[in-house]
């Protein structure tokens, strides 16, 4: 399927759940969608859901291994007093965007989505906060000092 009936797919099945889910579409970079060819899936909690090992690993093989490569990794936040009350479109998380975060800096090709409030979205940015210290503790410990 194309990457737009994945997201769809992704939404139906997580968009009334209580718990968070994690599902990771691996495909195929055709054109300007992603043929996917293969389904991984996680339940968490109501608040977490983390990318098991396994599934980090099958990522990784995926990506190098497969010419034009390209994994979408989704997950939901379900419903709470707070977006109810502000009907907000889907907002990442610190946690969701260190795991773009991680991609990025490995130069994978993930693509991360976020279902929250009926909507799906796209997160493309870490949190710049966080962005910004990590690249101050990288300095500092990539320094050497001399006399």
């Amino acid at each position: 399927m194309n990457r737009n009936a994945f997201l769809c797919g992704c939404l139906d099945l997580t968009e009334t759940e209580p718990l968070e889910h994690l599902i990771a579409g691996f495909g195929r970079r055709f054109g300007r969608t992603t043929h996917v060819k293969a389904i991984a899936h996680a339940v968490g909690s109501a608040g977490k859901v983390e990318i098991p090992h396994q599934t980090w690993t099958e990522i990784h093989h995926w990506l190098d291994q497969v010419p034009r490569g390209e994994v979408l990794l989704v997950h939901n936040h379900p419903t709470n007093a707070l977006n109810v009350l502000f009907d907000n479109l889907p907002l990442a998380s610190e946690a969701d965007r260190d795991s773009w975060f991680r991609a990025v800096l490995g130069g994978k090709r993930l693509r991360c989505y976020l279902v929250e409030n009926g909507y799906v979205r796209e997160f493309l940015t870490p949190n710049p906060l966080r962005f910004i210290e990590r690249l101050a503790n990288s300095a500092r410990s990539g320094v050497r000092y001399s006399r």
